[in-house]
């Protein structure tokens, strides 16, 4: 027995010391470089290491970095690395195992000069990052931003799909004209495979202040408390011969807004089914595409460059169906306002051969509801209060006890006001003389 726990404990002593080796070789291997470079969707990656026995060292470089489906030319990140081979690893959260353990002191400007970032590469091909920066603080041109506590957590896993958290406990950036501060923020993104596009996938904003504070006297302040915007983006297959659409929804929450509007409280929600995801990722490459352009293009070039390249989107967005619904409610003046918007647009597949979308055609074949309900304690003495009166006699506007409501409609050409029809072919033929 005694002899049987000797061999045991010599073979396990024997693994424990040439794992580590064994991973170096590993590391060392060009297909490290290639795994690298598939997993964080980066083929420009590029890693040099000097192995050790317990431990390598050596250089990260990723230039023309992709992210978010984008490439971004002439952009390179580079680091110097130490790697701790597995299986036994020391982490910022204490010992635990896996393959390795990087830490990376990576060239990020000036006010990073502190940066840390650790990551620890598991036994199941996933990666875990963590950037801790205590603060980071950038002046120029008048301007100056203050990050505080920055703290970034990075996670992404061996099919590609990817998570992170970043939080910092204050961000400022002022200038002569005004100073912005935002308490807590945070930012939270999900994607299912971010080399491809960030989409589908789901962003969140969180605050828990955001004020605005003007430097002229003549300006208005503003302080928002209570801060969630969240993006989401749902995949759904093609139908009909179309690729990959995107379902696309945004919420808004302020529980507290401070400003010379009268609005107190917001609540936003919003959604666009049906839209075309290479169309979105297009967009996405038109925005990197134009930044270069702002410093070297004149002024007048660019506008018309830019309103070229909208057309074209708007034309393709045009020539397929989509519905979005947007419902919005809000406090004014501590009354309740609640609003909801629906629209169903059909396509128009010949939008693109055309070069425009006729404006009568669109009215034609677009369908839009409109249903608003206002406490009518919200006109009281103020300047609408003899309107709605007056709305309300016509039928225009509708009274339902306390709320003042409104439900309008767009179909085949014809409006509706609270169920009165209000046809709109005599406009539409002067919108398009000597066609039916």
């Amino acid at each position: 027995m005694k002899k049987l726990l000797l061999m045991t404990g010599s073979i396990l002593l024997v693994l424990a010391l040439l794992t580590p080796a064994l991973v170096g070789l590993q590391l060392a291997d060009i297909s490290t470089q290639t795994r690298l470079q598939e997993l964080t969707g980066q083929p420009a990656l590029q890693l040099r290491l000097d192995n050790g026995w317990f431990a390598s060292s050596g250089e990260i470089e990723v230039s023309n970095p992709v992210i978010g489906g984008v490439e971004y030319p002439t952009v390179i990140l580079r680091a110097d690395l130490n790697v701790q081979h597995g299986p036994l690893l020391l982490t910022p959260g204490g010992f635990g195992v896996g393959f390795v353990a990087a830490t990376l002191h990576p060239e990020l400007g000036s006010g990073f000069t502190d940066s840390v970032i650790t990551v620890v590469a598991g036994f199941d091909g996933a990666l875990h990052g963590l950037l801790e920066n205590g603060s980071w603080s950038l002046e120029g041109s008048g301007t100056r931003t203050t990050l505080a506590d920055l703290r970034v957590a990075l996670d992404i896993q061996r099919s590609g799909q990817l998570s992170l958290e970043a939080r910092s406990t204050r961000l400022s950036i002022s200038d002569p004209f005004m100073a912005l501060e935002v308490v807590a923020p945070v930012i939270q993104m999900n994607s299912e495979n971010l080399a491809q596009s960030p989409l589908p996938g789901t962003l969140g904003i969180f605050a828990d202040e955001f004020a605005m504070v003007s430097q002229s006297a003549q300006a208005q302040n503003v302080t928002l408390q209570g801060i969630r915007l969240i993006y989401s983006a749902s995949a759904t297959p093609g139908v009909d011969g179309r690729g990959p659409t995107l379902n696309l929804r945004q919420n808004l929450e302020i529980d507290a807004l401070q400003s010379s509007l009268a609005v107190t409280q917001l609540k936003v929600d919003a959604r666009l089914e049906g839209i075309d995801q290479k169309l979105v990722v297009d967009y996405l490459t038109l925005l990197r595409d134009t930044q270069p352009l702002l410093s070297v293009m004149p002024p007048a070039e660019l506008q018309t460059y830019v309103a070229a390249q909208s057309q074209d989107f708007t034309l393709a967005l045009a020539q397929h169906p989509f519905t979005q619904n947007t419902q919005v409610d809000l406090l004014l003046d501590g009354h309740s306002v609640r609003g909801e918007l629906a629209l169903h647009w059909p396509g128009e597949p010949s939008a693109l051969t055309t070069r425009r979308v006729s404006l009568a055609r669109a009215l034609r074949v677009v369908r839009v509801t409109l249903a608003l309900a206002v406490n009518e304690a919200a006109f009281a003495g103020g300047p609408l209060a003899t309107a709605v009166a007056t709305y309300v006699t016509q039928g225009l506007l509708l009274r339902d006890q306390d709320t003042i409501t409104l439900n309008a409609g767009l179909h085949d050409g014809s409006l509706t006001l609270n169920n009165q029809r209000f046809p709109l072919e005599p406009f539409l033929r002067f919108l398009t003389p000597g066609q039916p």
